[in-house]
């Protein structure tokens, strides 16, 4: 047989493969918790600097300007995270649904604080210390109000971008099953290799499946106390502050950033555990791709 014969499937996988192995590696990079830290370390930054004239008063307006523009980036980002999540149980769309409307919430109180720099860049008679408190208050309430809630949600989103690996992967293995057995009826040799590939392919889906199964079970475990005390977002809203009251200095809000993060460890790295099975029968998915070629050659 020659090239031409070779099944057009197991051309658009090998490309596919190529594109698609990157784009799930990147959904289990940790963007909120670099974002935060990028955001939180501008801040401390923009606080601790100090003013000699004028004109640095102005460039401090545009530094701060720049960083709310970031939150606002981050949290959009996020929202529209939570908006692509498909397929969804009934239990799943009722807790996006809740924190969609807590972004909402988040989104509306940065845009108010962009307000109040605008009006504050206004007035002639305020100091760099009137916009250093403003920037020191909005820091105090990303750590009070937004810290406790946005570790559960990057969980939220991890697990069911992963969800979504896993069922594309199951579609592949799928996919390759029936190409494979066309072939076999069409009278194609030696393809038991390529069978017994596609069965490491399924057993390594099957545990990556099962390993966020357990994180998901974690999640929410984690969560019922959260939803059994909590009934509207303006609740969510409310349950944060008071999570975070204990928190009375900028040293504690960090340091309750790591406690928040560690305690989810396990989450991350059930999670992590099962995209590398994914990844691993993807490859296999390549070596089928390879092997059928050669065979059709």
């Amino acid at each position: 047989m020659n090239n031409k014969t070779f099944p057009k499937f197991f051309l658009a996988l090998a490309v596919s493969l190529i594109i698609f192995l990157p784009t799930i590696s990147r959904a289990q990079t940790s963007f909120f918790q670099n974002a935060f830290k990028n955001i939180q370390e501008s801040l401390e930054e923009f606080i601790g600097l100090k003013t000699e004239n004028s004109q640095d008063f102005h460039s401090r307006v545009v530094a701060f300007e720049k960083i709310l523009d970031l939150t606002l980036s981050e949290a959009e980002d996020l929202r529209l995270r939570l908006l692509s999540l498909e397929n969804l149980t009934k239990k799943e769309k009722e807790i996006r649904d809740e924190m969609v409307s807590y972004f909402d919430e988040v989104l509306a109180f940065y845009r108010s604080q962009k307000q109040d720099l605008k009006k504050l860049a206004n007035n002639e008679n305020v100091s760099l210390d009137d916009l250093k408190n403003l920037a020191l208050k909005f820091k105090q309430w990303r750590e009070k109000n937004y810290l406790p809630q946005i570790n559960r949600i990057y969980n939220f989103l991890l697990i069911n971008l992963e969800k979504e690996a896993i069922s594309m992967a199951f579609n592949r293995f799928n996919k390759i099953n029936q190409n494979l057995s066309q072939l076999k009826e069409k009278g194609v040799k030696n393809l038991k290799p390529a069978f017994e590939l596609l069965n490491q392919a399924d057993k390594l889906i099957q545990e990556g499946k099962k390993l966020n199964q357990e994180s998901e079970n974690l999640f929410w475990l984690s969560l019922t106390p959260f939803l059994e005390s909590n009934s509207s977002t303006t609740e969510i809203t409310s349950s944060m502050s008071e999570i975070a009251s204990s928190t009375t200095s900028t040293t504690s809000s960090l340091n309750s950033f790591e406690e928040s993060s560690s305690s989810t460890l396990s989450i991350k790295d059930l999670t992590k555990a099962s995209l590398s099975k994914i990844k691993d029968a993807y490859q296999i998915f390549i070596e089928i791709s390879n092997l059928v070629r050669k065979l059709l050659s």
